[in-house]
Formats: structure tokens, sequence, C-alpha cells
């Protein structure tokens, strides 16, 4: 799915958060101190992408927060508690 979030002037780029790889999306002209929404996207640890969510993240907007959805470790691949885990490397970080 390619990216659709112009129309909601918010910013983007993809990084990681205490080494796991996700997207950071923060909307434009807010300057003062924001606070942050980890989302981790659906798919019960097996499917989708950070980017099946970028609509409805972007609207976060309101919010004035930024957000970063973790592209975390799926199955089978990696299975459970690998992706996780990553959740709470996030939250040490």
């Amino acid at each position: 799915m390619p990216p659709i979030i112009a129309p909601y002037n918010v910013s983007h780029a993809i990084t990681s958060v205490g080494g796991v790889p996700g997207n950071w999306f923060r909307p434009d002209g807010v300057d003062e101190l924001r606070r942050t929404i980890v989302y981790f996207h659906s798919g019960g640890y097996v499917g989708t992408s950070p980017w099946m969510s970028q609509h409805y993240l972007c609207d976060r907007r309101r919010t004035r927060c930024d957000v970063f959805v973790a592209d975390y470790r799926l199955a089978p691949e990696f299975p459970y508690p690998h992706g996780a885990e990553d959740g709470v490397v996030i939250k040490a970080a």
C-alpha cells in the first residue's frame, strides 16, 4: 500500500526505536513538546504491516501527538513471543 499521507500535513520517516524498525508520523506545524502514541498494527503477530493503518494514524493529527508504528517481527519466521518482545524493547527505549 503506497503512502497516502499528503492530505494530512503529516511528516513521515522510517527509522527505529530501541532497535525495532517502524514508521514515525509527526503532524506538521506543531512546535510544542508532544506526546507519542506507540501503535502496534493489527495482524496478531502474523500479518499486515505498518502501512496498513497509515490513513487512520495520520488522522491522529487532531491529538497533536507523534505516532510510532512498530514493524514488529512476524510469525512464522519469528514465532511468539518475538513480536511481543519488540513492544517491551520499545517501552524501555
